[in-house]
């Protein structure tokens, strides 16, 4: 749990170490049209560490202290009647420490938005939707979590002969000191290799690496209003 307690309370030393996080969807913690809520997170599951490069699974389950928000296809109706669209509303007063989740993107949009006393936190599945959203205090596009389109270099490596090639970025919201909301992003890919063994056999497993390092993309503050 020390990697978890570090992403709360210290998420920038984070930054520059070959250090991923993938979230694992759990369908049961959005059971209403797109809404999400209240989750405990859990980063016991070490998915690789070699190479220098550790990828960790968040875990998350029903009630707790953190947040998560679901993704909802395109043609699906979400919230409030919306296609595509998942979301979660935190209050303002949590603590600090706090972990809003949604799972990976690759062309998504996460919006937050402040409806009084909470902040709405949005997953769009098309990018274009919820541009023109009242009271927006963050905006995070494609192009801002992947401005060197190292996604598309991930999911097609040039000479690669690996299959099913998953790429997706990470993005975590955590809440800071004085009221302040800090975005991290990390990519991370995992795909099937297949492994030679001395008898002649071949198994595939499933590997993950890091193709774009965890880093800190934007932050939002309480309005002064409130």
């Amino acid at each position: 749990m020390y990697i978890l307690d570090q992403l709360r309370v210290s998420p920038e030393s984070i930054i520059g170490r070959n250090i991923g996080f993938v979230v694992a969807y759990v369908k049961d913690l959005a059971p209403n049209a797109g809404m999400g809520g209240q989750c405990t997170i859990n980063c016991d599951k070490l998915l690789i560490e070699k190479h220098g490069i550790t990828v960790y699974e968040l875990l998350l389950a029903k009630a707790g202290g953190d947040y998560f928000f679901p993704y909802v296809t395109k043609g699906t109706v979400g919230y409030l009647g919306q296609k595509g669209v998942g979301c979660v509303d935190v209050p303002k007063t949590v603590p600090n420490g706090t972990l809003v989740l949604t799972p990976g993107m690759n062309g998504c949009s996460l919006q937050v938005e402040d409806i009084g006393h909470n902040y709405r936190f949005k997953h769009y599945a098309d990018e274009m939707a919820g541009k023109t959203e009242r009271h927006t205090l963050c905006r995070i596009d494609y192009s801002d979590y992947d401005p060197d389109e190292s996604l598309q270099r991930a999911m097609m490596p040039k000479g690669s002969t690996d299959s099913m090639r998953c790429p997706q970025f990470t993005l975590i919201s955590i809440k800071t000191g004085e009221n302040l909301w800090k975005i991290f992003s990390v990519g991370v890919v995992y795909y099937n290799k297949s492994i030679p063994y001395p008898e002649g056999k071949k198994e595939n497993h499933l590997v993950y690496d890091i193709f774009s390092p965890f880093k800190k993309i934007k932050t939002f503050r309480k309005l002064k209003y409130d």
